[in-house]
């Protein structure tokens, strides 16, 4: 296994995705079309070496403006072409008819014209497709109805300019993964091809094949962490596009390098800060399972789960075992998010707790959108864990009703199935819904392979009593052994959270004493714990008791 000592982010781009420009490049190489599905920061690092080993000449289209496309010199128009429709914007104020035009029309109008003058051994290279065509609309915009018709040729002036109307034009384009291109232009290109995160191994063109997370780490960056391992470090590694899998290890190792050398666990946890600070919604847990109190037989269920999962050497028949996430059911307020952030702190990953409004919305096809982009970004920072908040309220059992709510409903919870089922093996995500009303979500979810019900019920006194030690140790609290026994009987069917109420009131009460005594104001004499705890709990049950009724009532 041997570490490079330098590599820039294309060679690493080229290195960890040399299958999949081989493979792009027999495509072309037989007048094929291919559409690539990856990340902006990697496309411009691929089209160049997949044209070129596909032996043909790239005539780019990366958007007007970009220093690439001005590099390569493109023809000028041609005499007579349209180039655009700035007229057209030109019927309100004087200010739009000397306005540019839109990205749209000018990206539009520059495939018109390469298109136009496109040889038979020419790749046409669209690195920002999705801009142009992505829609969540249920019809095509003019400029995506335009550009269908334009790619769909030979027709028209097109074809006479080039004077073979019978040779399919090749196409290689660029889609960012979250952004849907309508199927009508997907349908354009022969192959579609999707590059996420990296692969176990890397397969240079000319050499050995070796473990991406030794070909892709410099020999100095590997060094100064002990023990590092590949096999163990793959995992954390995964998600990351090459790109950002460097810019991650460069920032690991300025972060690091002052104090050599440095254990592995700190880099592992320097990666979960680089992905949490450079992700837009996920972070890193901070809860335990040492800060939950009882559910034993919960935690070690959890516990097992998560040691096969980050295991790298175990078998695939076990690792296909587990289910790809998990409900946890029970009543309000008994710990199920907090376990859920237990979870990941204890797979050394960033979360995402998402609650129903964060992913629903009144337009057409936005809410499936908003759970792509939630999984890829999941994919992105793995290992990762996405949270659905009271999940039932997204993941309702589909209906067959014409309604709008009903369709949304159902295309969430369909988009949720097709993201669940596409899990990529070698990637570490988990999905964890919480809910009390388990009876409400779509049977289709339920099933063993893709959530595992996880019922985290109301304590029970021994519960109870660890709850109690753990929420009393958090607010610096000492309990009498001879109240435990009261305190547990007085909580009967309380949950965690009204348990941690409790301390919590009684660490407000002793602060609120503390600052009328340093604001000089007359304060009693300080009342033994034995008698706050009891006063508190007395409050909570009448409060309890009250809600009772009026449910009663109501």
């Amino acid at each position: 296994m041997t570490h490079p000592t330098a590599l820039t982010d294309r060679e690493a781009t080229l290195l960890a995705y040399g299958r999949d420009i081989r493979r792009a490049a027999s495509l072309l190489k037989s007048g094929l079309s291919v559409l690539i599905h990856c990340d902006k920061a990697v496309g411009p690092h691929l089209w160049e070496s997949m044209v070129h080993q596909a032996n043909r000449r790239a005539v780019l289209v990366a958007g007007p403006g970009d220093p690439q496309v001005r590099a390569m010199n493109p023809r000028p128009p041609m005499p007579g072409l349209r180039l655009g429709a700035a007229d057209d914007l030109a019927e309100d104020t004087e200010n739009a008819r000397v306005a540019l035009r839109t990205f749209r029309q000018r990206y539009l109008d520059e495939i018109r014209e390469k298109l136009a003058l496109l040889k038979d051994d020419e790749v046409l290279v669209m690195l920002h497709l999705d801009l142009l065509a992505s829609s969540v609309e249920s019809t095509l915009a003019p400029e995506v109805r335009e550009l269908v018709e334009l790619l769909y040729g030979p027709g028209g002036m097109e074809a006479t300019l080039r004077q073979a109307p019978n040779v399919e034009r090749v196409l290689l384009g660029f889609v960012e993964p979250t952004l849907v291109i309508p199927q009508v232009l997907a349908k354009r290109f022969v192959v579609p091809l999707t590059l996420s995160g990296i692969g176990p191994t890397v397969s240079p063109e000319v050499g050995v094949e070796q473990p991406s997370a030794a070909a892709l780490v410099l020999a100095q960056e590997a060094k100064l962490f002990a023990g590092y391992k590949a096999d163990e470090m793959y995992k954390h590694l995964a998600g990351l596009h090459p790109v950002r899998l460097r810019q991650a290890m460069r920032y690991a190792y300025d972060q690091h390098q002052a104090d050599p050398p440095s254990e592995v666990a700190k880099l592992r946890q320097t990666l979960r800060e680089f992905k949490a600070d450079t992700s837009g919604s996920f972070e890193l847990p901070n809860v335990r399972f040492d800060d939950i109190g009882g559910y034993d037989d919960v935690k070690r269920e959890m516990a097992d789960a998560i040691r096969i999962l980050m295991d790298p050497h175990a078998p695939r028949q076990v690792r296909r075992s587990l289910p790809r996430g998990y409900i946890f059911c029970g009543p309000p307020g008994t710990g199920k998010t907090m376990f859920a952030k237990a979870i990941a702190n204890e797979m050394d990953a960033t979360i995402n707790v998402v609650s129903g409004p964060e992913v629903t919305s009144m337009y057409f096809g936005e809410s499936e959108r908003r759970v792509r982009e939630l999984f890829a970004e999941a994919r992105r920072n793995a290992p990762s864990v996405i949270v659905f908040d009271e999940i039932d309220a997204i993941a309702g059992r589909r209906s067959s009703h014409a309604d709008g709510g009903a369709r949304a409903n159902n295309a969430i919870v369909a988009q949720i199935l097709t993201e669940m089922d596409g899990f990529r093996e070698e990637l570490t995500m988990l999905v964890i819904g919480t809910t009390n009303q388990v009876n409400l979500i779509d049977r289709a979810l339920l099933r063993p392979s893709r959530f595992q019900q996880v019922e985290i019920g109301l304590p029970d006194p021994d519960a109870r009593r660890k709850i109690i030690e753990v929420c009393a140790a958090a607010n610096e609290i000492t309990v009498p052994p001879k109240l435990m026994p009261a305190l547990v009987q007085a909580m009967t069917d309380w949950n965690g959270d009204e348990i941690r109420v409790v301390f919590a009131r009684v660490t407000a009460a002793a602060y609120r004493r503390k600052a009328k005594m340093k604001a000089g104001l007359p304060v009693g004499p300080e009342a033994p714990i034995e008698t706050l705890l009891g006063k508190i709990v007395g409050q909570m049950q009448r409060s309890r008791l009250q809600d009772q009724a009026s449910r009663r009532e109501g």
